[in-house]
């Protein structure tokens, strides 16, 4: 796997909108968030009103953008505005020789996680699945300087403790004290985007992989639906861990949310992490997608 390189007070930094639209206010205030990290907006991306459609601009012209932002010598890394829809659609028209040949940061969740897919098992890069600039959780995003500005996901060390990084939202655990270490490289995102993947070249590849899973708001159903259908393709029998984040608005209450997950995962001989802070939430923790992780008591995620 390729790490991107650290960037630099002063570099440049692309914003891309492979997803769904932004206005004019969006955009700028994600320009003033990399400004006040010291870095250099530039922005692949026209203010779209979100109420003329559902996508920020044709298949061709996001695909294009998103292109345009790796081949461009100056920029160092690339941020996604936003999630929403669209980016499984960009897929087929992305060139993997491209990217594998001009590697860079690339940073963003939700919908983002079609393209964690592509870079991860198509282009074999490292990327970080967190929070977006264009919202003010991305500068208090733990970790934030370290992720951008230092070598912390081309080195081995601790990624990160969590401790209590959110109080409305509680510690992670375990959910079987018999199984509470593993090792592989770091996989998933959104569950639904996920699975609306499966079938084509870019589904999750999980065999041996930690998958971290997280979604925001669809009702228990469909969340049962979704890990129905990716247990039916194969992807939740041989998985090293599963690391469950925020499902966001899914459930009426923790308790529920507890509940229905130790349903699911009660047999499985593998460890599962419930309520790590990644998600549709505040505190949205950084991840660094494809990398090879350790997942334990404390540290709870060591890169190695």
């Amino acid at each position: 796997m390729i790490a991107p390189a650290p960037l630099n007070p002063g570099d440049t930094a692309a914003l891309v909108a492979p997803a769904s639209p932004l206005t004019k206010d969006e955009i700028s205030f994600a320009e003033e968030s990399l400004k006040k990290l010291g870095l250099i907006p530039k922005t692949f991306a026209e203010a779209v009103p979100p109420s003329s459609a559902y996508l920020s601009a044709p298949d061709s012209l996001r695909a294009a953008s998103l292109t345009e932002a790796f081949l461009d010598p100056a920029v160092k890394a690339v941020f996604c505005l936003r999630g929403g829809y669209g980016c499984s659609r960009l897929l087929p028209l992305l060139d993997p020789e491209v990217f594998r040949r001009n590697p860079k940061l690339f940073w963003g969740y939700s919908d983002i996680t079609a393209l964690h897919q592509f870079f991860n098992h198509t282009c074999n890069l490292i990327t970080v699945h967190g929070p977006m600039p264009a919202k003010p959780s991305f500068l208090a995003a733990p970790g934030l300087i370290s992720l951008l500005f230092e070598e912390t996901l081309s080195r081995p060390g601790s990624f990160t403790d969590c401790g209590k990084p959110s109080l409305s939202f509680g510690d992670p655990f375990f959910l079987s004290e018999e199984h509470a270490d593993a090792r592989g490289k770091l996989t998933g995102g959104n569950l639904s985007v996920l699975c609306g993947l499966l079938g084509s070249p870019w589904e999750p590849d999980t065999a041996g992989r930690i998958l971290f899973l997280e979604d925001v708001d669809e009702p228990p159903e469909k969340i049962d639906r979704n890990l129905t259908a990716l247990r039916l393709a194969g992807k939740l029998q041989h998985c090293s861990a599963l690391i469950l984040g925020a499902f966001a608005g899914c459930f009426p209450s923790r308790e529920q949310e507890l509940s229905f997950f130790r349903e699911h995962f009660a047999d499985a001989p593998y460890p599962v992490l419930f309520g790590f802070p990644a998600g549709h939430i505040g505190c949205n923790h950084p991840l660094p997608m494809g990398a090879m992780v350790h997942l334990s008591r404390r540290p709870l995620l060591t890169t190695f």
